[in-house]
């Protein structure tokens, strides 16, 4: 099999665990009471805009610095931290898979 369909399987792979995880979720909602493992699954792999300090402005939407002077601009540095385990099990963990098969493709 040529490399490029290796790949888009594995891109493919990615994005259906990623969305099959909230069907699952709502499914298992729906049939039993104990969901934990979807639910943990679920919440741990999310990607999540942190929003909690923002505020809404005529120039539009800055962090809201606690001070009467105005506004800070936003850390990307808390993007990395509420969306580390995304970025790890959907980003990461796919290039890694993608080089492994382009490095081995190409030995032989």
């Amino acid at each position: 099999m040529k490399t490029r369909y290796k790949i888009l399987i594995v891109i493919g792979g990615t994005i259906f665990v990623y969305t099959i995880l909230t069907v699952l979720l709502s499914l298992c909602m729906s049939f039993s009471g104990d969901c934990t493992v979807f639910r943990d699954a679920n919440i741990q792999t999310r990607l999540i805009i942190p929003g909690g300090m923002m505020w809404d402005t005529a120039n539009g939407i800055g962090e809201w610095s606690g001070t009467a002077q105005g506004f800070e601009e936003t850390k990307p540095g808390i993007f990395i931290e509420e969306n580390h385990r995304f970025i790890l099990f959907f980003i990461i963990v796919p290039i890694m898979i993608i080089s492994g098969l382009v490095i081995w493709d190409k030995r032989k």
